[in-house]
């Protein structure tokens, strides 16, 4: 193409059934994140954002995850108020009230309910347990696991659900520090603080089809 419209014309043995346009993606484009696999990083460049604490400690014995959010209001300070992370509390209904991205930090004393949030959003890639989890159809457990995992959220279009979820506090204290060092995986298992598993989901990418048994059905 040379122009922001061509006509080209093709010779064909029969009448064509569907048109599909660039399926193998070689025309350079941006694609809607939904076409992307989820990764951690779609959290961080979301405009709306949230850090959902679901993880018990006290003062004189924080979390390590308290950390994560230290830094999180600390890079938002430099953004604009409507741009900063909403900091909340696990609730039933907390992703039906939180616009955008969401980032859990969890632990095992709100395991079940982390857990319907993951079958909503995630299916049954994420199966957590009191003393491990289950990844991508791979087990994990022992008190050394964490989870760091994204998915679609399926309520907004593009934005994502992540978890990090520890089975101990000190499991946590490593992954703590080098969260965002994988912003670019779907889903990382840590085992005392090494990663031992990771990889992008699998994703539907929207492709560009043209039926031309209907009468200008688009898809």
């Amino acid at each position: 193409m040379t122009a922001a419209q061509d006509r080209f014309t093709f010779h064909l043995p029969a009448k064509p059934t569907m048109i599909e346009l660039d399926p193998d993606s070689m025309v350079m484009r941006r694609l809607p994140r939904r076409a992307l696999p989820p990764v951690l990083n779609h959290y961080v460049t979301d405009r709306r954002r949230s850090v959902v604490l679901a993880f018990s400690d006290s003062s004189e014995h924080p979390h390590p995850f308290r950390d994560v959010v230290k830094r999180i209001a600390a890079q938002d300070n430099q953004k604009p108020t409507d741009e900063r992370a909403a900091i909340v509390s696990l609730g039933d209904d907390t992703l039906l009230l939180q616009e955008g991205s969401m980032l859990l930090l969890g632990s095992p004393e709100s395991r079940v309910v982390l857990q319907s949030l993951l079958n909503i959003h995630c299916g049954d890639r994420v199966q957590l347990r009191d003393e491990g989890l289950t990844l991508a159809g791979t087990a994990y457990d022992g008190p050394g696991i964490v989870v760091l995992a994204s998915c679609h959220r399926q309520d907004r279009p593009g934005s994502v659900v992540t978890i990090a979820y520890a089975v101990t506090p000190q499991a946590a204290t490593t992954v703590a520090r080098l969260l965002f060092f994988y912003g670019w995986n779907s889903y990382v298992a840590f085992k005392d603080g090494t990663a031992v598993g990771r990889g992008e989901w699998d994703t539907q990418y929207d492709r560009m089809e043209v039926s031309l048994d209907e009468p200008a059905v688009i898809r």
